[in-house]
């Protein structure tokens, strides 16, 4: 697991090479990001944690930390409530325009208070342009088509109400399939663009949009030892803040070893037939121990971290096989302390735990005893 903040941290060391950007610069990009995106109050909370707002903030966050020229998202609004989406809608909004970047957006409905930060709008119908163009020119450019915006209604959705096909009576149907296809033919002759040949920077959409500073995308890239030093660090951090499966993958493998060799101790008399007394055998259940340990704890750990691998892989932050390479180094190193302990402990034999059994059976005692306990003392503090 890891923070808000980790996160984007570890995604600008990844994206951003640190020969034009400093660790320092970096956090304050964080910083940054956190505080556009209406972050910095969870800043120190979990992803898992966060609520659908809050999780798609700190996506876009993450996605928008390399400084993108041309971002394009789909349906960003999607099951979001009207002040969420809002909020949404207005930090992307105010990094397009403190960064001058493109940033092209899909949704279904928009209400009026987005359409307020909308830029430019364009409207389908069945894949055909119904009306693109900057939004302060979509009233005039209807008004000229014989359809006027009502005084209290939301343009956006008024106009987008003309490219839709009322489906209850045949002869509704019928009738604004017609009007919404007279309407895209008069798209076609009457489209809102600059007489010809004439170019202005609002008739046009640059390739680097005007006044803008050098975007980091187009920035050198971090090498792949700088990567694979910030992968094992992530890697290293998302095993430390899981601390009860990090506890479990170095003293699980020890603790069967342990519970086995018991068992061998307190039946080595007995002369049960199923221990394996010979080496052949004591090698056989070591393995087997071994493999069935480490196939569990490596699928519990490595889950929670496959769906940001595959996201970061898709977009070549990295070679394929970085983030393998760096999940084996931390792991196989926790693997190796574990084995250890186990190996010592199978090295002993299982006489070197008759030792210990007196203290297990303090111990058993004082488990049995604890639910007496703490009913006394509820008894008491009643």
């Amino acid at each position: 697991k890891l923070t808000v903040r980790s996160l984007l941290y570890y995604h600008a060391r990844l994206s951003i090479g640190n020969a034009t950007t400093s660790v320092e610069d970096m956090e304050r990009m964080v910083d940054q990001s956190l505080e556009n995106f209406d972050l910095l109050v969870y800043s120190d909370e979990w992803m898992e944690t966060l609520s659908e707002s809050a999780r798609r903030r700190t996506i876009l966050a993450l996605q928008l930390i390399s400084d993108p020229l041309l971002v394009i998202i789909d349906d960003l609004l999607r099951g979001l409530d009207p002040l969420p989406s809002f909020q949404l809608m207005s930090c992307l909004s105010a990094w397009a325009k403190r960064k001058n970047r493109i940033v092209l957006v899909s949704m279904r409905t928009p209400r009026s208070d987005i359409y307020q930060l909308l830029n430019r709008l364009t409207i389908l119908y069945y894949g055909e342009i119904f009306y693109s163009g900057f939004t302060k020119q979509l009233p005039a450019y209807f008004k000229h088509a014989g359809f006027t915006c009502p005084t209290h209604e939301n343009p956006a959705v008024y106009y987008l109400s003309l490219a839709t096909v009322d489906r209850e009576t045949s002869d509704r149907y019928a009738e604004t399939q017609e009007q919404a296809v007279k309407l895209v033919e008069h798209f076609k002759v009457h489209s809102v663009n600059p007489r010809e040949g004439e170019i202005t920077k609002d008739s046009i959409l640059p390739m680097m949009p005007i006044g803008s500073s050098v975007a980091l995308c187009y920035l050198e890239r971090p090498g792949n030892l700088t990567k694979m030093n910030t992968l094992i660090r992530r890697t290293l951090s998302q095993s430390l803040s899981n601390w009860p499966l990090l506890v479990a993958r170095l003293f699980l493998l020890p603790f069967l070893i342990f519970t086995l060799l018991s068992v061998i101790a307190f039946t080595t008399e007995g002369g049960s037939p199923s221990l394996p007394f010979s080496v052949a055998g004591s090698i056989h259940l070591a393995i087997s121990i071994t493999s069935a340990s480490s196939l569990l704890l490596a699928f519990a750990s490595f889950h929670p971290i496959r769906t940001l691998l595959y996201i970061e892989s898709t977009e070549d932050v990295y070679v394929g096989a970085l983030p393998v390479a760096a999940y084996l180094i931390v792991h196989l190193t926790i693997e190796i302390i574990s084995v250890s302990l186990a190996v010592v402990l199978w090295l002993a034999g299982p006489t070197s735990v008759l030792w210990l059994l007196p203290s297990l059976d303090i111990l058993h005692i004082i488990l049995s005893s604890l639910p007496l306990f703490m009913a006394t003392a509820a008894f008491s503090h009643s």
